[in-house]
């Protein structure tokens, strides 16, 4: 599988940067991130495809579907708690947090 290259996805338009910094802080908070959330916090519908740039960069982002009380399915985004600190030492790296 090819990989894409961190500087191409870090050289996107600022509000994709943006939606995708605040998810990873999110997620290395080790708190949970949904669609739902985003649509409210970051006006924005494409968490998804934020969650896949950040799983292309390297993070261990797993998911988890779940069934709200209309019947509605949606992800739920986590990195696993083992795994923020190598998480972390990789957003410094790539230049996400300082």
């Amino acid at each position: 599988m090819r990989r894409i290259p961190a500087l191409l996805i870090l050289k996107t338009m600022k509000r994709r940067q943006t939606i995708t910094q605040t998810a990873l802080n999110d997620l290395l908070k080790g708190e949970t991130v949904t669609a739902m959330k985003y649509a409210r916090k970051m006006n924005t519908t494409r968490l998804g495809a934020r969650i896949y740039d950040l799983r292309k960069l390297g993070f261990p982002i797993a998911s988890l579907m779940k069934t709200d009380k209309y019947g509605e399915r949606y992800a739920e985004y986590f990195i696993v708690h083992y795994n923020i600190p190598k998480s972390k030492e990789l957003a410094v790296k790539l230049g996400f947090i300082k």
